[in-house]
């Protein structure tokens, strides 16, 4: 729009130059011819100083990512591809090239072209030649066993207690503070969800994550590491047995009982179907 408008701007001083050529030739031809003349100098010269070019436009280059949208960005691949690799090690296959079929199809298209490698290094890992790449990947692994117990405790628990609710563990990467420091690695911790306002069957876990339903929907409150929670709620958790699940009664504001909550950082959470 703005180029136009300067255009049509050109094309009026040019017109009202000629216009005033043309009656000044009317009244007397000399002077008409002059005042042309005149214009036509003035015209060429203005056109060669570039008087009459158009500003160039600015090359519109990809909007710079701000730091929380390339944290987003990084957690969501190194989410994609840790889940995958925790899959892939979790599992046995008869032959490598079922395992090979079941990483291309389980792996994002971006990293097809690494298809061969990745499945080398995962292999390697498998024998315990690991290398800095999957370090996450085999921390993770690490936590499996203590998942899955929990798990079972749980389920013992439910038979038990079947008007309870069940707060499944899992694993949460912490990548808030990746790319802070060149050395900084995720975090990771076993983590539950809870809604403090039904009777809840929760494990002892790292981190509990306070959440309210909110037409049909999840709404995270906070989240507080567990043994402060669990003294700051006292009587209101439980212990079933020698066992590791605390029985949750219903607590109407976790703040107001003195639990400290804090923002969830960003992060993915890893669950058992990936070590299925």
């Amino acid at each position: 729009m703005e180029n136009i408008l300067r255009r049509l701007t050109h094309l009026l001083l040019i017109a009202v130059w000629a216009g005033a050529s043309v009656l000044a030739g009317i009244w007397y031809f000399p002077a008409g011819v002059a005042t042309l003349g005149v214009g036509v100098l003035l015209l060429i010269r203005a056109i060669r100083r570039g008087s009459f070019n158009l500003p160039e436009r600015k090359q519109e280059g990809p909007a710079e990512l701000g730091e929380r949208e390339a944290k987003m960005l990084v957690t969501q691949v190194l989410r994609n591809l840790t889940r995958v690799q925790v899959a892939y090690l979790s599992q046995r296959f008869e032959s490598r090239r079922e395992a090979r079929a079941w990483l291309k199809h389980a792996l994002p298209r971006a990293f097809h072209q690494n298809l061969d490698e990745l499945q080398s290094t995962l292999e390697n890992a498998r024998l315990g030649n690991t290398s800095p790449g999957l370090r996450l990947t085999m921390q993770i692994l690490g936590l499996r066993d203590r998942v899955q117990g929990l798990e079972e405790a749980l389920a013992k628990a439910r038979q038990e207690n079947p008007d309870c609710a069940v707060a499944h563990p899992l694993i949460f990467v912490v990548t808030e503070k990746l790319g802070a420091d060149k050395e900084t690695e995720p975090e990771v911790v076993v983590l539950a969800g809870w809604d403090p306002s039904r009777p809840t069957l929760l494990p002892r876990v790292d981190v509990v994550t306070f959440y309210s339903e909110v037409d049909g929907s999840k709404r995270v409150r906070g989240m507080a590491a567990f043994e402060p929670a669990r003294r700051a709620l006292g009587s209101r958790l439980r212990v079933l047995g020698d066992s590791p699940v605390y029985k949750a009664e219903p607590v109407e504001d976790p703040a107001r009982e003195g639990v400290s909550l804090e923002k969830v950082p960003l992060g993915f959470v890893v669950g058992t179907a990936e070590f299925l």
